[in-house]
């Protein structure tokens, strides 16, 4: 603790760190946090010295330092607001944000049922430059399963159908079992039959690897008397 202290508050004048060293003290100040129960406001105000300094120092931000700060704030619910107030400060500095970033953000939207935040983001993140791959979009539609919505899923399908049609060579956008086994889950709490039809016929025509829970939601389909296309049941 009190080395971390130290480096924070720049005890050592005589020390330069470069980025890998930044990005190891705010793993340890992440770290830290989460041991010693800090304040959100302590967090807050040590990321900032660390941010400011950094500035100083003419270091360049980069994704690996977000990535640290994200993945540590993100994956936890408890400090997923927090998460939020660093992304914050991160785009004050005008750090660029990668597709892993982003992904983590939404998901911690749509966990809580926010896709109107997750939404902002997602468009966001087109808006910076970020191709809008599977692992991007799916955290949309992982949203919408949760909190089923078939209108705007459809509205948000067509947009993303638009782009894959835009980037024809771009295989990172297509869908994938995640993206099938969100919107077939949604269709099927919902009882909307036509959905789940339209999702089914999506499905057969990507001949994409089914993994081992599609299989299982398409048996039960078939044995709740919905028509699964030929090649499908030749997976089950």
């Amino acid at each position: 603790n009190e080395l971390l202290n130290n480096l924070i508050n720049n005890k050592y004048n005589e020390i330069s760190p470069d980025i890998a060293t930044w990005t190891k003290i705010i793993d340890l100040l992440m770290k830290n946090a989460k041991i010693s129960n800090l304040s959100r406001n302590s967090i807050i105000e040590k990321l900032s010295i660390i941010i400011e300094d950094m500035i100083k120092q003419n270091v360049k931000f980069n994704t690996a330092t977000l990535s640290v700060v994200a993945t540590n704030l993100f994956k936890n619910y408890k400090t997923q607001d927090l998460g939020l107030q660093i992304l914050k400060i991160m785009d004050n500095v005008g750090v660029k944000l990668n597709d892993i970033a982003y992904s983590n953000i939404l998901t911690s939207f749509t966990n809580k049922g926010d896709l109107t935040n997750a939404l902002y983001y997602f468009d966001k993140a087109l808006i910076n430059g970020i191709k809008p791959g599977a692992m991007l979009y799916n955290s949309i539609l992982k949203g919408y399963s949760l909190n089923p919505n078939i209108n705007e899923t459809l509205k948000f399908l067509d947009r993303i159908e638009k782009i894959q049609l835009e980037n024809p060579n771009n295989l990172k956008l297509l869908p994938n079992k995640y993206t099938f086994f969100y919107l077939l889950t949604q269709g099927i709490s919902v009882k909307d039959d036509n959905f789940v039809k339209v999702i089914l016929e999506k499905l057969n025509n990507s001949n994409c690897d089914l993994g081992t829970e599609l299989p299982k939601i398409l048996q039960s389909l078939k044995e709740s008397g919905y028509e699964i296309p030929s090649p499908l049941i030749n997976k089950i």
